[in-house]
C-alpha cells in the first residue's frame, strides 16, 4: 500500500469516526432535563471526541496536501 493511500485512509477513518461519535453526542445532549444527568455526561463527552477526531482529519489532510504541492 502507498504511503498516500495509507494517509487517505486515516483521514478516512478519523472522519468517520468524528462524524460518527458527533451525532449521538448531540442526540444525547438534546435529550430532555428530567432524564438522567449521565446521558448528558456521555454526550458531551462523545462530542468532545467526535469533534477532536474530525478536527485532527482535516489537520492530516491540509498536511497531506501541503506535503503534496511541496514535491
Amino acid at each position: 500500500m502507498k504511503k498516500s493511500k495509507m494517509k487517505d485512509w486515516f483521514v478516512d477513518f478519523f472522519m468517520a469516526l468524528g462524524i460518527g461519535v458527533v451525532v449521538p453526542g448531540l442526540l444525547l445532549l438534546g435529550l430532555p432535563p428530567d432524564d438522567k444527568a449521565d446521558d448528558v455526561m456521555w454526550g458531551a463527552w462523545l462530542l468532545v471526541i467526535g469533534l477532536i477526531s474530525t478536527l485532527a482529519s482535516f489537520i492530516m489532510a491540509v498536511l497531506e496536501e501541503w506535503k503534496g504541492e511541496d514535491e
